[in-house]
């Protein structure tokens, strides 16, 4: 593949990885939206920005800005100890599966 991620780190906030492309090289992304399906939306995004000439830095700073549409996977802290994921956008069943998985990551979750 030409262009991958690898060493992924899926975290309560996001994710972390090291963007690589065979013709440019890698770099390390801290990217703001949770679960493993959104590492590959941005290695999609990746691919098509630097087939119409982005850099790798301006890839990074693309991926890493905090744009999320709310109601897709959208965290607000309610409470100290307690985070809600508002999924309520366009619910499919790929997006339910995304979001049980992103759940999954979680110590401790409850579904209410």
């Amino acid at each position: 593949a030409d262009y991958y991620a690898k060493d992924i780190e899926l975290t309560e906030i996001g994710s972390q990885f090291k963007l690589c492309i065979v013709d440019a090289g890698e770099i390390e992304i801290n990217l703001p939206y949770l679960g493993a399906h959104n590492v590959s939306n941005a290695v999609a995004a990746a691919a098509l920005a630097f087939n119409v000439g982005a850099s790798l830095a301006q890839i990074k700073a693309g991926l890493e800005q905090k744009s999320q549409v709310k109601g897709r996977l959208f965290p607000i802290q309610v409470h100290e100890n307690l985070l809600l994921l508002d999924d309520t956008y366009n619910a499919n069943v790929g997006s339910l599966q995304s979001a049980i998985h992103v759940l999954q990551q979680y110590d401790a979750f409850r579904i209410f």
